[in-house]
């Protein structure tokens, strides 16, 4: 394996190694410096477009690897590989004989503020949302997580020019699994909470799957005033809607789609409000503790699981 080690301040980086190890000089980690230097950021910026990511930080030097190479470093047994990204598969909770297998998909929001600039790309890239989620579906339901294996913490499970098969593999991931458990498509739901929601919301347009998306990010707005805290506006527009409407317009989805949204918090609702038509429902929920996108997810649970369910059985 080619390895390049480099300083921060006179950085001479070897594009072709398989591992680029920065001393940064300081405890911090380079993507926490990329978020408060411009001259550190742009280092970082290269790194992801020539698609290395940061997967260590100790004694002052952070760890890149490049991203096909991710699965060499992995030392979780769970962790099952399609492609070039990560998924697990939980059993069913309850099985019920001569009962037919259902899917569920969960694709990852961001995750928790601290883990947002871990070094370690499983706490950045794979949240687990709704960890009791398996408990409370049907009968004979699998459960598969992906991660949003790209970036930084993820691109929304959309293609970026680092990796211009992402949507292929995460596709992959979902007909290979529903042919391995002889899984009919119309009990398989996508599933996900923000970009979670981006996620699963897409990905359903793509392959006409049922989908429950929780206030899915349609506006990065935020993010790029926060001075590209997501680190994708190299790669997306400002709004992802008109993406959105053009794979609408390009596929012929049938199955069910449903967005839970507030209406009170606007930012990602009045885009995505715009979706709605034949097949894509935006499901308001009047809570006026909710105050903010990242506590809708928290607070809508019980939609959530009542409606993946309902998609599960054909009632909705």
């Amino acid at each position: 394996m080619r390895i390049c080690q480099t300083d921060i301040l006179t950085p001479q980086i070897d594009w072709g190694a398989d591992k680029i190890i920065i001393r940064t000089n300081s405890e911090l980690n380079l993507l926490e410096l990329a978020n408060d230097n411009v001259n550190f950021y742009g280092i970082y910026i290269s790194l992801l477009k020539h698609d290395f990511m940061l997967y260590f930080h100790s004694s002052e030097r952070s760890y890149f690897i490049k991203r096909k190479l991710i699965s060499s470093i992995w030392q979780r047994r769970d962790l099952l590989l399609g492609g070039q990204t990560f998924y697990t598969v939980e059993e069913p909770v309850a099985k019920r004989n001569g009962q037919k297998n259902r899917l569920v998909v969960a694709f990852s929001s961001m995750p928790l503020d601290d883990d947002t600039i871990s070094p370690n790309i499983a706490s950045r890239c794979f949240f687990r949302n709704y960890p009791s989620l398996a408990k409370h579906l049907l009968p004979n339901t699998y459960l598969i997580r992906i991660m949003d294996c790209n970036l930084t913490c993820g691109s929304y499970y959309l293609n970026t020019s680092n990796y211009d098969h992402f949507e292929t593999d995460v596709q992959n991931i979902i007909k290979t699994k529903a042919y391995n458990l002889g899984v009919d498509q119309d009990d398989i739901v996508l599933f996900g909470i923000s970009k979670g929601g981006t996620g699963a919301l897409y990905h359903s347009i793509l392959s006409d799957h049922h989908a429950v998306a929780v206030d899915p990010l349609f506006s990065l707005t935020k993010y790029i005033a926060e001075g590209d805290s997501h680190f994708t506006q190299q790669e997306f527009p400002e709004k992802l809607t008109p993406l959105f409407k053009k794979e609408i317009t390009q596929h012929n989805s049938t199955r069910t789609k449903i967005i839970i949204g507030v209406p009170t918090i606007r930012e990602n609702y009045q885009e995505y409000v715009q979706l709605e038509q034949a097949g894509i429902r935006v499901v308001d929920v009047v809570d006026e503790d909710i105050k903010k996108h990242g506590e809708i997810g928290s607070r809508t649970m019980i939609e959530q699981v009542t409606y993946i369910n309902g998609m599960l059985l054909g009632d909705i």
